[in-house]
């Protein structure tokens, strides 16, 4: 038998470039947020909504893409001492990239805090702006295994019942936020409460979608993805005041659900040819989103400073894009490397088993 250090988990180079892209996308979808309420209302007229509106929505579908390849890449996950102990790595990363931002405020703003208020930042997810996804995923990653427990017992005989089930998911979690936003209509119901469920949607959805097999036309997943997008651009344009954005609905939205599983089937049936250099991105799309928040605060400013105004920034999204993603990627190096210097000796200290730590022994 082969020693057990050289198992490797299955490699899906689809996912890859579904991460890679939804990281992209996140600093992107950004752009309206750090651009848009620099514009005066009275000068923001009907192309610069334009623009915005169609920025949001084409990338709009980054959050839920990540939460589906958390499905499809975790399905087969089962409670164990081991698998919790994991999550460890993931928060420890996050408290690298928070000390690193504070760092950075300190050294180029001269923003200091005190310990307690660094602390309290920290673990309320407010140091780094965008951590508000840390806390979901990490709620969601203790539920993991008893979500998988629920999907193991579906087969090919009964997968329909599953999908039946997502299908009933997404209509009372997607279908009332377009109601109670783009249509002014007020439900009677709580539903803050109900909002919360959609990273479990998506993940159900990923996970189905690795389990099971959804054959669908490339093409019709390419039109799907494209009328979707075209309905979100229109609903945020004529609910726009003069500002835009979710009035679809955001993520949890039914339109947008819809637009980000076509997207994330599309992608994965084209892209199945494996790249050394995705597949090397892809391990670092979380934390390039965490230090992407740091690098926003000075990239745009430096932008509008340089070009004169935020609309005279809208000819150069890409290239603002290209900088964030190249700057957060940089910071992300020292940020891993200094979680993985110290991850060795926390997974020990932790009472982890030696022989998860050390080189295993041939089992014969």
């Amino acid at each position: 038998m082969p020693n057990l250090h050289k198992l490797q988990p299955p490699h899906f180079a689809g996912i890859d470039y579904i991460k890679v892209i939804a990281c992209f996308s996140v600093l992107l979808v950004h752009f309206r947020l750090n651009i848009q309420y620099t514009i005066p209302a009275n000068t923001f007229g009907r192309f610069v909504a334009l623009f915005m509106a169609t920025d949001y929505e084409l990338f709009i579908t980054s959050v839920p893409l990540f939460f589906m390849c958390t499905g499809y890449l975790m399905l087969n996950k089962k409670f164990s001492y081991d698998y919790y102990i994991k999550l460890g790595k993931v928060l420890l990363l996050y408290l690298m990239c928070s000390l690193l931002t504070y760092a950075i405020l300190v050294a180029i703003k001269h923003q200091t805090l005190a310990v307690h208020q660094i602390w309290d930042g920290i673990r309320t997810y407010q140091l780094i702006g965008y951590a508000w996804y840390v806390k979901i995923y990490a709620t969601l990653y203790l539920l993991i295994p008893f979500v998988n427990l629920v999907i193991a017992r579906f087969n090919e005989a009964n997968k329909y019942w599953l999908l039946a089930l997502i299908g009933v998911l997404m209509l009372v979690v997607g279908l009332p936020t377009p109601l109670s936003t783009g249509f002014g209509i007020n439900l009677p119901i709580n539903y803050h409460v109900i909002y919360q469920l959609y990273p479990y949607v998506y993940y159900l959805i990923g996970a189905y979608l690795r389990k099971f097999t959804l054959k669908i036309n490339w093409q019709w997943l390419l039109s799907i993805e494209i009328l979707t997008t075209l309905a979100g651009i229109g609903i945020n344009m004529l609910r726009r005041n003069p500002f835009v954005g979710g009035a679809e609905g955001n993520y949890p939205s039914l339109l947008v659900m819809v637009q980000s599983i076509a997207l994330f089937m599309l992608i994965n049936v084209l892209a199945q040819r494996p790249t050394k250099w995705v597949s090397w991105l892809s391990k670092y799309t979380l934390p390039v989103y965490l230090m992407s928040f740091i690098v926003d605060m000075y990239v745009y400013p430096f932008f509008i400073h340089l070009l004169g105004s935020g609309k005279a920034t809208i000819p150069y999204v890409l290239v603002i894009g290209i900088v964030v993603f190249g700057l957060s990627l940089a910071l992300t190096l020292i940020a891993e490397a200094v979680t993985n210097f110290i991850w060795p000796y926390l997974y020990r200290v932790l009472g982890m088993p030696q022989a998860l730590w050390r080189k295993s022994a041939n089992v014969k």
